[in-house]
């Protein structure tokens, strides 16, 4: 399925393939309501029937034509907010080795960035290596305190607290740097 076009897949496993014929064009058009990537719909689509494939829906729910299309659609709305949020988190690249100095205020924000470079670096060759990991996964590639605590094995209120230890060391550091 590369395109998010009105003509269907295949059907779905467990569902009757005129529902889904039915069903198709009408989640196309609603997640097209939610976003205009074409994409990303025919990603989260992808997806969808993949997942549904699986673990297909309940049979009370593939027997009656309306609960199934709401049965498809939440879970059609799930995958593209999924998808958006992976690329959000893909967004967050790490930051490149050598930045150009630009015109005006960018040599300082290059002079910063570098800052902040040597910090976590620093803080990863004093031994405070987990400090620096959970500042990078927060700030820089966007992980919530729930997916961070999820990977850890740690409480969250565990990780925040060793987050806001880690950004007060980042401040000192940050102080003794750049002198703000």
């Amino acid at each position: 399925m590369a395109q998010a076009g009105t003509a269907s897949p295949a059907p779905l496993p467990g569902i009757q393939e005129e529902l889904w014929k039915a069903h198709y064009p009408k989640l196309v058009r609603a997640l097209r309501r939610r976003t205009r990537d074409g994409g990303a719909v025919a990603d989260a689509l992808q997806q969808l029937w993949l997942d549904t494939a699986r673990v297909p829906p309940p049979a009370d729910v593939s027997r009656d034509a309306a609960r199934l299309f709401a049965w498809l659609l939440v879970a059609a709305q799930r995958r593209l907010i999924d998808l958006a949020r992976r690329d959000r988190r893909r967004s967050h690249l790490p930051l490149p080795d050598v930045l150009p100095a630009g015109p005006g205020g960018d040599a300082d924000r290059c002079g910063r960035i570098e800052c902040v470079r040597r910090i976590l670096r620093q803080l990863h060759e004093t031994g405070a290596a987990p400090q620096a990991r959970l500042l990078e996964l927060r700030f820089l590639e966007g992980y919530s305190i729930r997916d961070i605590s999820k990977s850890l094995g740690a409480p969250s209120r565990a990780v925040s607290a060793r987050l806001q230890r880690a950004k007060r060391e980042f401040r000192r550091e940050w102080e003794a740097c750049v002198g703000d």
